[in-house]
């Protein structure tokens, strides 16, 4: 099976996202969530909604060293929730601003790589590492790796002129590869506009 990363717009100024990094649990109990769906921060998205006590039943017990009881971890869930719907309505449309891409990041980063090298950008392959796969670890016990906001408008800034079609000229490659890409570079360019960073799980 390979990987498939997500990648998730989040407001540097909001209370989640200090929450997220000063707050271990919440954090840990975000990273059992955030993988599931298409929406990593909808927390009322099915499946994750029809399996959320299976998932708090699965946090207590692999967690107990962190959790006294699984209300706790009940306790923690609903205050993450809480804080989500908080960024949700300060920032409206948060919870769209994700996309995830379908195992084509390796040959994604390959022809973006190719291309920025032909522009002369030296740093060429190390922007791609951290376009594709994100920088700086975000919060003990949550996988995400973040883009601040300045990296995003600097990534932001490298995309706008570089469209799919001028990656790939094959059909195929422009509906598959092309597609994705598109996604993504949409998604940098929307977080960049709202003054976003970006997780990348």
């Amino acid at each position: 099976m390979g990987y498939c990363p997500y990648y998730q717009a989040i407001p540097e100024d909001s209370e989640l996202f200090a929450r997220l990094r000063t707050d271990e649990r919440m954090a840990l109990v975000l990273d059992h969530f955030f993988p599931r769906g298409g929406r990593p921060l909808d927390l009322d998205e099915e499946p994750k909604r029809d399996e959320n006590d299976e998932i708090l039943d699965a946090i207590a017990e692999a967690a107990a060293e962190r959790f006294s009881s699984r209300d706790e971890v009940a306790e923690v869930f609903d205050a993450l929730h809480a804080l989500i719907a908080q960024a949700e309505r300060a920032h409206p449309g948060l919870l769209g601003r994700t996309e995830f891409l379908n195992k084509t990041q390796d040959s994604i980063g390959e022809r973006l790589a190719e291309r920025l090298t032909t522009l002369g950008q030296a740093d060429a392959q190390a922007t791609v590492d951290r376009i594709i796969c994100g920088g700086e670890s975000f919060a003990r016990g949550f996988e995400a790796r973040l883009n601040p906001a300045e990296t995003v408008a600097r990534i932001a800034e490298i995309l706008l002129p570089i469209e799919a079609e001028s990656l790939w000229n094959d059909e195929d490659e422009l509906d598959d590869l092309g597609l994705d890409y598109g996604k993504l570079r949409n998604l940098y360019l929307a977080a960049a506009v709202k003054g976003e960073a970006v997780l990348v799980y």
